[in-house]
């Protein structure tokens, strides 16, 4: 391996083996991380609703725990207050003042879970968030991407996607425009919650790993003292790319060596 990467330094035949030899580095440094991590298509809202079960509108309340659900996953359970809701039947509102949602990825008995890309939350923000109902609750549809903060611009309340601020038909979206696109969706408009009733248990209606549902990304498990990161990356599959730059670094070293 020391002779091929000397050999690749070298100039051979008039071509500076050096620059694919520096990229087949960097391809080795960097691939893992690259591999794991999560690109986001700026779909825009209306995309969106046509996966979505529902869209409640609240204050976020906080954490309340993580836990693992039927399919093996490890899920963050988290409370709205909700201010109104679409698409979302009045029965499956568990307690309007503390409704729970869940997101991907926790940690249960020192053992975790990360998700790339999952939403993040500051206690007290106004949000609408776009669900799918499963089985085992409502889970955040499309992870961070389905966020909307509720900001106030010109004295109009608008939606500003967490992934995407300024991305047009994604974000920047009036409360207006968003009951008429919900309303197209569910065929009713955001319409407000009782805090005060609490309804019967959700039915059980869909599998969490129902395809569409559950991103195939992969799952990567940490131990109790491992800090969680999350962030916005883009994912970019390196390794065919890796191999084939070996094989040719292999090649041109063989190649020399037997003097063809």
């Amino acid at each position: 391996m020391i002779k091929i990467l000397k050999f690749l330094f070298q100039k051979t035949d008039g071509v500076d083996m050096g620059f694919i030899a520096k990229i087949a580095l960097l391809a080795l440094c960097f691939g893992p991380s690259l591999a794991q991590s999560t690109v986001f298509i700026p779909l825009a809202l209306e995309v969106q609703l046509d996966t979505t079960d529902g869209a409640l509108h609240g204050i976020y309340r906080g954490k309340r725990g993580s836990k693992k659900i039927s399919s093996g996953l490890i899920v963050t359970e988290h409370s709205l207050s909700i201010i109104a809701a679409s698409g979302i039947e009045p029965q499956d509102i568990l307690n309007g003042a503390d409704q729970r949602f869940l997101t991907l990825g926790g940690e249960v008995a020192g053992l975790g879970q990360i998700h790339e890309g999952a939403a993040q939350f500051r206690e007290g923000e106004e949000v609408v968030l776009l669900l799918k109902e499963t089985s085992d609750g409502f889970l955040m549809n499309n992870r961070a991407l389905g966020k909307y903060r509720v900001e106030k611009r010109q004295g109009k309340k608008v939606l500003i996607n967490s992934i995407y601020p300024d991305e047009e038909g994604v974000s920047n979206i009036s409360l207006e425009e968003f009951n008429n696109l919900v309303e197209a969706r569910f065929g009713t408009p955001l319409r407000e919650v009782d805090d005060r009733q609490v309804h019967k248990t959700i039915e059980k209606k869909k599998p969490l790993m129902k395809k569409g549902i559950i991103s195939e990304r992969k799952t990567a498990s940490f131990g109790k003292n491992t800090e969680r990161k999350e962030g916005r990356k883009g994912t970019i599959v390196i390794w065919p790319l890796f191999a084939l730059i070996f094989l040719l670094g292999l090649y041109f070293f063989l190649r020399r060596k037997r003097g063809l």
